[in-house]
């Protein structure tokens, strides 16, 4: 059984006298049942593991003051589990909450407690000594979920809860809880204070995880050494120090009479009073995949997760790891919410307002062309189109119960294309990307696709992305100026609309492009055929169609994202960038009177001489 959470803060009873929370806590804030559960796991007389045999020794306070590494975790990401790890690697206490200098570490919830230590009270105690940080980042579904069941484990009820229970504290306590976990994460991750190298970020999932736990653990002990003194390095028995307490497992015993569970409150902070060590074992991490088939959170909620998980990987400069996490945990999210779409419209909110969100439809109706280049974010635009109208859009084949048919014609000759046949499709939707980074994304997915792995999963290799553009960079080149020119030809004016990937998953300028986009469309059904949604709406609708929906948004290994998760960003040599340069100026003095395509054309040609050295 892995260690999940372990004497979390359980806001039940308010009892504003700090006099009474002194009679519990002895001075420094530590509960006895830390120690008890030290006790009881070192108490056991199997030591052996998978990993070889291994003893947990008590831990011992340092023979010389030291400055604690904070332990930064939201309520229920498993904070003493973190604690009790460090402190067997390390053999050396921990503390909670107020500041000690006794101790190598200290855990806290701030600024979700406010009378838990925070970064100002650190530093004056510090004296001049840079602060060291530990941040837990674990899924806010789960930690969400794991702070409930701590409450119901420590109360006097029995057995499974019934679902209607678990829906109800969600109903009063989910949205304060979720903006609680963005303000703590955005906090920690983003403070001004903590230097570069001084901060190492724990992703919860990897560190219970069988196959990424011990290296996860390596790498907690490697930032202590970096950073501070350690009194017992252990980190030759890394392996089997995991498994004891990460995998640690207690035989059931017979159940207790339970007592009643006494809390205490000083600002936001509970603590309790009487509870067992034994009873504060939770399931295994395996449960979190039980969990995620079942339905936790409602569609409005989830929502809510992605959003918020979204505006994170948007706006704060984030370590590879981090940033693969973040990703993860929003398409969890996003797949959740796959399982409760119905027919029934629903309502949900983020950053940019207010929309109806439904399930697109099949509608009759004569489509519009939905073209671009490979790697240029078709889906993207799929899914926007969708938002706006409410209905299906189709891939490379006519229907005519779709408001749009995605392309890649000229590059792809058996897609759909203007001819006899579909003469009847007059609109165009022509969405353009800066052509190398088309190029380098439509590598990406040829690569995943040849290797069998999952889109945006892994870079490909650095020597494969280089092989790749130097036996076809001129033809691919060449057939992004075709396709381009292609589409431009055959559509003028006002039967066409021609929208960036830069403006579109822009911040300030994608709102606009969903305008124009619900404009064009008006232009072309009559009311009552198709009503696209109300323009009030439409950033909010944006805002889930481009930045949330499209998980494939954040395109980390491009270096024209705001996150470049790779090892590497693509580049091109000299000699290709003089070479895009000149094509792009030809194509641009062809096409100097087309007013939407010049001014993005010229934008491509500047950012491409800007990079010749």
């Amino acid at each position: 059984m892995a260690l999940t959470v372990f004497l979390l803060i359980l806001p039940q009873t308010f009892i504003k006298t700090r006099e009474k929370l002194h009679e519990i806590l002895p001075v420094g804030g530590e509960l006895k049942e830390y120690k008890e559960f030290h006790e009881m796991i070192e108490s056991g007389t199997d030591t052996s593991t998978p990993f070889g045999n291994c003893k947990i020794h008590q831990p011992r306070h340092p023979q010389e003051p030291l400055n604690p590494i904070m332990v930064a975790t939201f309520p229920g990401s498993s904070s003493d589990l973190m604690r009790l790890l460090i402190e067997t690697m390390t053999g050396t206490w921990t503390g909670a909450r107020t500041f000690r200098d006794d101790v190598i570490a200290i855990k806290t919830h701030f600024p979700v407690y406010d009378n838990h230590i925070n970064m100002k009270q650190l530093l004056t105690e510090l004296k001049g000594d840079p602060a060291r940080v530990i941040l837990i980042l674990k899924d806010p579904m789960y930690s969400i979920k794991a702070f409930y069941d701590y409450i119901r484990l420590t109360s006097e009820q029995r057995g499974d809860p019934p679902p209607e229970e678990w829906t109800e504290w969600c109903e009063m306590n989910f949205d304060s809880h979720i903006e609680k976990w963005e303000i703590f994460t955005k906090f920690w991750l983003s403070h001004p204070v903590i230097e570069e190298g001084n901060k190492h970020v724990v992703v919860y999932e990897s560190l219970v995880d069988p196959k990424s736990g011990v290296q996860e653990a390596t790498d907690i002990m490697d930032f202590m050494k970096r950073v501070t003194r350690i009194a017992e390095d252990r980190s030759s028995e890394i392996s089997c120090l995991w498994s004891r307490v990460v995998q640690f497992n207690v035989k059931a015993d017979e159940p207790a009479p339970r007592r009643r569970l006494q809390t205490y409150n000083i600002g936001n902070d509970m603590t309790k009073a009487e509870a067992s060590p034994r009873r504060i074992l939770r399931r295994n991490a395996s449960n979190v995949e039980t969990d995620s088939k079942n339905n936790l959170y409602t569609f409005v909620q989830l929502n809510k997760i992605a959003g918020i998980l979204t505006q994170l990987i948007d706006e704060l400069s984030l370590e590879d790891h981090v940033l693969q996490a973040l990703l993860k945990y929003r398409m969890s999210a996003l797949e959740s919410m796959k399982n409760l779409m119905n027919d029934d419209p629903v309502l949900v909110s983020n950053s940019h307002g207010t929309c109806m969100v439904t399930t697109p439809q099949y509608e009759p109706m004569i489509p519009m062309f939905q073209a671009s280049y490979p790697g240029s974010g078709s889906e993207m635009m799929r899914d926007l189109l969708s938002a706006i109208t409410g209905v299906k859009t189709a891939e490379t084949k006519r229907r005519n119960d779709v408001v749009a048919v995605k392309t890649f014609f000229p590059y792809r000759s058996f897609d759909i294309h203007p001819s006899f046949l579909n003469s009847d499709m007059k609109k165009l939707v022509l969405l353009v990307r800066y052509p190398l980074h088309a190029i380098s994304s439509n590598f990406n997915h040829i690569y995943w696709k040849q290797n069998h792995l999952q889109a945006h999963s892994v870079q490909p290799p650095k020597e494969a992305w280089e092989d790749y553009r130097d036996a076809h960079f001129d033809e691919e080149l060449d057939a992004w100026i075709e396709h381009t020119e292609y589409w431009i030809s055959h559509f003028k004016g006002l039967n066409r609309l021609v929208i960036s990937y830069e403006s579109l998953t822009n911040e300030e300028t994608g709102p606009q492009d969903a305008m124009r986009l619900s404009l064009f469309i008006r232009s072309i059904y009559n009311e009552g055929t198709l009503n696209p949604a109300p323009v009030f709406t439409l950033p909010c609708l944006w805002f889930r169609a481009v930045r949330i929906l499209d998980e494939s948004n954040s395109d980390m290994f491009q270096d024209s994202s705001n996150h470049s998760g790779g090892v590497y960003r693509p580049a091109f040599t000299t000699i290709q960038l003089e070479k895009t340069a000149t094509k792009l100026n030809s194509l641009l003095t062809k096409m100097k009177n087309e007013k939407r395509i010049a001014p993005i054309l010229q934008s491509y040609w500047e950012h491409t001489v800007n990079q010749i050295h």
